[in-house]
């Protein structure tokens, strides 16, 4: 596998991040249709949205791993050369779809929290309350 230590490494301006809030917001959206619906409504979900999405979705829907997804999800990304916003909008994406895959069989037992606090952690703390505040729905 590719050494993917320089994505850990990134560093986003405020304007990246803001690019990237609606990456964000979109992804919990898919979140919260996966709570509802199930894991199978996200085929006719994402057909609009960009191809990084659809490939991870179809992947999810093939029946992969959290752990498989990611390597996957993380070599479309070292191969693309990513970097500002557009790297991390496709790690919101990753990281939001790895999380789906690895809690699914737990959707009843959490809550809308933990995945507000993981998507807004990529986006930074300044962020986290805000997305947290976006992602209430009613269960």
């Amino acid at each position: 596998m590719q050494n993917f230590t320089l994505y850990l490494d990134a560093k986003f301006s405020d304007n990246e991040k803001k690019e990237s809030y609606s990456t964000a917001k979109r992804m919990l959206k898919i979140y919260n249709t996966v709570r509802s619906k199930g894991i199978s409504s996200l085929k006719d979900e994402t057909a609009e949205d960009n191809e990084f999405i659809k490939i991870g979705v179809n992947l999810m829907l093939e029946g992969l791993t959290g752990d498989e997804l990611e390597k996957i999800l993380q070599n479309i990304i070292w191969s693309g050369g990513y970097t500002g916003s557009e790297l991390l909008k496709r790690l919101i994406i990753m990281q939001t779809l790895i999380e789906i895959i690895n809690i699914y069989p737990y959707f009843h037992y959490h809550n809308t929290a933990i995945i507000s606090n993981i998507v807004g952690a990529l986006l930074g703390e300044e962020y986290i309350l805000e997305i947290a505040e976006t992602n209430q729905i009613e269960l």
